[in-house]
C-alpha cells in the first residue's frame, strides 16, 4: 500500500490521478525522473495564492465539471455546506453539458460554465468567493482552482508543475484513492459522498443527492421497470452485453407479465435497444435522443431502474428509485444506494480493475460482465418487484 509521504511529487511521472506506468512503489522506483528547479516539498503543495479577496461577504465556490454522474453525486455536499455555513451563498462551476443537472437547485445561487480559457478568465474576474472546493483534477478546472483568491481552499489544486495535489490534509485520502490501486480497489469502504464531504473538512451525515426536477405525474399505476443498457463512452468494460439484457427482459416478462419493461439509453445504445425491442415486442423502447431533463422524466416514471455504474444509475438514486446497480470493472464501495436498491457485483478475481479494455477478451466485451448472468440480476430484483405489485 502506498504511503502519502512516499509519493515523489517532484517526479515527471507523477500525474496526480492514477499510478504511473511503473506502479506504486515510488521510493524504490528506478524510473524516477526529477523535476529540476523545485524540491519535493515545493511540489507536494498547491501554488500559493493571496488569501486576500475582494468579496464583500462570505461566499462558496464549488468546481466540479464532469462526468455527468460525478457532477450529480457531488450535490450530496450541498446540504453539508448549507448546514455548516447557513445563509452563505454557494456558486458552482461546471461544464455546459452538465448544467441541466444543476439548474434550479435550491442550494445554488449561480452556475458558471467552464469549457474554455475565456470562460476561466471571466470567472476569475468575479473574485467574489471566500471559500473554494475543487473536486476536479483535469487541466482547466485545476488551473482555475489555482487562481481563485479564496481564504480557504479544499480539494485539489495545481502545484508548480501543474499537477493536482491536495489543498489540505483532509484532501489527501481523496488524492490517494487515485494513486493507490490497493486502496481504491480493496481497502476503501467509503462512498464517494463521504470522501468529498470529509475532503471539504465537514461531517458526513449521508446527505442525499439534490436534483431539482419536476417530473410529469406518472401516467399509470402499472409497475414500470427501466432497463438502462448503456455504460458511457469512457469505460466500456462496464457494459453488460446485449444478450444478457435480452435474457433479463425475457425473465421479467415471463414471471411478471403485468409489468411494463422500458428500454433506456443514449445515442450509443440506439442500435442495441432497437435490436432488443425487435426480439422482445413486449418491451417499450423509450428512444435514445432525449435531453438530460427528458431522460430524467423517463426515469421518474419508473419504479425500478436496472443500470450499470453510469449516469442513469446516479439519476435513479437522485430520483429515489429502487436501483439495481450492476458492477464489473468499477467499485461498488463508492456508491451509496441509500437503502433503496441492491448492488449486483460480477464475480471475478480480477475486478475491480477500472480498465478501459478487458485484457481477458478480444471482442471488446468485459469478461466479468459477460459472465454475470441474467438470472443473478433478476434474483436481486424479484422481491422488490413482488412488493411493488
Amino acid at each position: 500500500m502506498l504511503n502519502f509521504d512516499d509519493i515523489r511529487f517532484n517526479c515527471h511521472l507523477y500525474n496526480g490521478y492514477k499510478p504511473c506506468r511503473y506502479g506504486m512503489n515510488c521510493q524504490q522506483c528506478q524510473h524516477f525522473e526529477p523535476i529540476t528547479g523545485y524540491t519535493q516539498k515545493d511540489l507536494s503543495c498547491p501554488i500559493p495564492v493571496s488569501s486576500e479577496t475582494t468579496a464583500d461577504n462570505n461566499a462558496i465556490l464549488i468546481i466540479k465539471t464532469g462526468a455527468l454522474g460525478d457532477v450529480l453525486r457531488t450535490t450530496t455536499l450541498l446540504p453539508a455546506l448549507a448546514n455548516a455555513f447557513p445563509n452563505t451563498p454557494i456558486d458552482w462551476v461546471t461544464a455546459k453539458n452538465a448544467r441541466p443537472l444543476l439548474e434550479n437547485n435550491p442550494y445554488i445561487r449561480e452556475l458558471f460554465t467552464l469549457d474554455s480559457q475565456q470562460d476561466l478568465e471571466q470567472i476569475v474576474a468575479q473574485q467574489k468567493w471566500t471559500s473554494l472546493y475543487c473536486f476536479e483534477k483535469t487541466d482547466l478546472p485545476l488551473k482555475l482552482a489555482g487562481i481563485i483568491n479564496a481564504r480557504k481552499r479544499f480539494g485539489f489544486g495545481p502545484n508548480h508543475a501543474g499537477k493536482p495535489v491536495a489543498f489540505t490534509p483532509e484532501g489527501r485520502y481523496a488524492l490517494m484513492l487515485g494513486l493507490d490501486d490497493n486502496l481504491k480497489f480493496h481497502k476503501n469502504k467509503k462512498p464517494y459522498s463521504r470522501v468529498i464531504t470529509e475532503t471539504a473538512g465537514l461531517v458526513w451525515n449521508r446527505a442525499p443527492y439534490v436534483m431539482a426536477v419536476n417530473p410529469a405525474p406518472k401516467k399509470t399505476t402499472q409497475l414500470t421497470i427501466g432497463l438502462n443498457t448503456g455504460c458511457g463512452d469512457v469505460f466500456k468494460t462496464k457494459q453488460w452485453p446485449q444478450e444478457n439484457w435480452q435474457s433479463l427482459a425475457n425473465i421479467i416478462h415471463k414471471n411478471h407479465p403485468q409489468a411494463a419493461i422500458w428500454l433506456l439509453g443514449g445515442p450509443s445504445e440506439e442500435s442495441m435497444n432497437a435490436s432488443i425491442a425487435e426480439q422482445a415486442p413486449f418491451v417499450v423502447n423509450t428512444g435514445n435522443r432525449h435531453s438530460l431533463l427528458e431522460f430524467a422524466d423517463i426515469i421518474a416514471q419508473c419504479n425500478i431502474i436496472v443500470s450499470a455504474d453510469t449516469m442513469a444509475m446516479h439519476m435513479g438514486i437522485a430520483l429515489e428509485k429502487f436501483v439495481i446497480a450492476i458492477f464489473g470493472s468499477t467499485s461498488a464501495e463508492e456508491i451509496d444506494l441509500y437503502d433503496r436498491g441492491i448492488c449486483v457485483i460480477a464475480q471475478a478475481d480480477c475486478r475491480p480493475c477500472f480498465k478501459k479494455q478487458c485484457p481477458h477478451t478480444c471482442d471488446g466485451s468485459s469478461k466479468c460482465m459477460r459472465d454475470l448472468n441474467a438470472e443473478t440480476v433478476y434474483s436481486a430484483m424479484a422481491s422488490e418487484i413482488n412488493s411493488e405489485n
